[in-house]
């Protein structure tokens, strides 16, 4: 059991690593607060809309935020194994707890034009990727600053902001395409782990709990010691 625990462990951190190490960017942090239930909704409404047609979302076809978006298992699509070429478009029930919410962050950002990919564009968090840049519409064409060559001497040194320029306007502004993101990511936040806020009212309670059992017993333990203090003096009189 302790070996299979570890072995869980260490994948989850060898994963975490390897994404970091294929990146050539550092990664910006996530503006994640899944407690904002309108921002987790209009991020899911945003990945039925962008996403569902590849993406599937498993573990979440009974959530209530899911449902509300349309994220239903009838939409859902299925593939394959040997769809795309032998590399299917993942579930992302869980892939904010697989690679972290700032590598998706910052991965959703940073599509570049490449006519040399197949798909058209690469991406600095995770070059090579197969999968096509879905916001081409609306952020727009990004164009690398750099020759590729050079993104290995500054690997993890700069931002994704810093090496793309934006070539041609997309139907959002900068601003409104990281605000779009930013509910994408906070979905998907909120889908990994959901039950963590119910976890945390738990938790309030519990501790809640605990400081009264605490007081209480404190005063207990205090009349307790205090009736022993009072009977050991009246024996000490006679």
């Amino acid at each position: 059991m302790k070996g299979l625990i570890l072995t869980v462990i260490l994948g989850g951190t060898v994963t975490y690593v390897n994404a970091i190490e294929q990146s050539f960017v550092k990664p910006d942090k996530a503006p994640i607060d899944i407690k904002d239930r309108a921002t987790v909704l209009r991020g899911a409404v945003h990945f039925k809309a962008q996403c569902l047609t590849c993406h599937s979302m498993k573990y979440m076809r009974f959530d209530e935020i899911s449902q509300e978006a349309g994220i239903v298992p009838k939409l859902m699509p299925v593939w394959d194994e040997f769809a795309w070429g032998g590399n299917p478009p993942p579930d992302l029930s869980l892939v904010v707890k697989r690679r972290s919410a700032d590598w998706v962050y910052t991965f959703l950002r940073s599509f570049y034009l490449d006519a040399g990919h197949s798909t058209g564009f690469n991406n600095l968090v995770w070059h090579n990727t197969k999968m096509p840049n879905p916001f081409v519409g609306i952020q727009g064409q990004q164009v690398l600053m750099v020759p590729l060559s050079d993104l290995q001497h500054i690997r993890g040194e700069k931002r994704w902001s810093e090496l793309l320029e934006l070539e041609t306007q997309g139907a959002m502004t900068g601003e409104q395409f990281d605000d779009y993101v930013n509910d994408m990511v906070n979905y998907l936040a909120y889908a990994s782990d959901p039950s963590s806020l119910e976890r945390e009212k738990i938790g309030s309670w519990v501790i809640g709990y605990m400081v009264v059992l605490f007081i209480v017993l404190l005063a207990l333990s205090l009349s307790y010691w205090d009736d022993i203090k009072r009977k050991h003096y009246q024996s000490s009189d006679k």
